[in-house]
Order: C-alpha cells, then structure tokens, then sequence
C-alpha cells in the first residue's frame, strides 16, 4: 500500500510504499488447534456445571455481571435485591442456558434475612458459592454522614453479610464433603 501523506498512521508526511505479508500475521492451524485447547483445559478448571449461586445485590451493575459470569460458567443463580425486581438479570443468566431465581429482601433488616439460604436450598437444591455483594445506594461525604444513616449502612454492607456467611456455612461446608 502506498501512504501519500496524511494516510499514513505514523502521521508522517512521506511517499513510501510499504507491503504486508499476511503469513507474519496469521498462525498456522497446528498451533492454534494446541493454544484453543489449552484454553479449554484451563476453562474446564473453572466450569461451575451443577453448582447454584447466591448473588446479593444481583440486579445491577457488579452483581448482575457477577451473576452473568458464573451462569456463563455453567451455574444457576439465585440473585437477592430489595426491589426483587432483576427482570435483565434473569434474561442474562437464562441466555446462558442457566436458571435464575429472583428473591425480594432487604438485607439490611435482619427478620427479613431469616431463612434466606434456606430459602436458596430448598428453591435450587442445594447452595455452592456466596458472593455478597449488596450495599446501599446512600451517598454522602463522609463528614456530612448522617448519624440516624450509619445503623443502616452497618446493616446492609457488614452484619447482612456476616449473618449471610453464618447462615451458608452449613450448607457449604456439606458440599465440601460430598
């Protein structure tokens, strides 16, 4: 190809021809039959078939990736917001051709946690992987937090969690041993 000034990527004004040879940039099919399959071992390592998730926060954002990543893993996924409304989420983890299980809580209050992974176990059979990731949307600069707020933020972003590991580790610790 012919680089007539301004064209040319190193935005240099020159009148050079220059050619590529396509066979430097490809890779011949024997190597990439051995790379693709090195891939797949590695991805095997990480397969999630048969195993069920419980994402907190799992309607948007991090937790609706998370959600869609351990669904494109081969795990069902129970996703828990408040608004219990995870609508895309659900479309996600389906298209994956995994189930989802869409639960209405709010983590901050502690009745409302009572029985969740419970819940989870008897719904899917059985729990695998936690991830909480639920937190509150409130946001203030730190000095101007309000004091009536912070109970709250507790609740959601530590002891939900705490109480959520509390509640799991039976069930977790049975799939260990199985």
């Amino acid at each position: 190809q012919t680089c007539s000034g301004g064209t040319c990527r190193r935005r240099l004004i020159c009148k050079t021809t220059w050619t590529i040879d396509n066979s430097q940039l490809s890779t011949p099919d024997s190597q990439l039959s051995t790379l693709n399959s090195k891939a797949q071992m590695i991805l095997d390592l990480f397969k999630l078939n048969g195993r069920v998730a419980l994402v907190t926060g799992g309607r948007r954002g991090r937790g609706q990736a998370i959600a869609r990543g351990l669904a494109e893993a081969g795990a069902d996924v129970a996703g828990v917001s408040r608004s219990g409304d995870a609508t895309e989420t659900a479309r996600l983890v389906e298209a994956a051709g995994r189930k989802f299980l869409d639960i209405k809580v709010d983590l901050g209050q502690p009745n409302q946690r009572k029985g969740l992974i419970e819940r989870v176990v008897d719904e899917s059979g059985s729990l695998d992987i936690l991830v909480n990731n639920a937190g509150t949307g409130l946001r203030h600069p730190p000095v101007d937090y309000p004091d009536d707020e912070l109970p709250n933020l507790s609740d959601a972003h530590f002891t939900a969690s705490c109480d959520l590991l509390q509640q799991a580790a039976p069930p977790l610790f049975r799939q260990i041993s199985r």
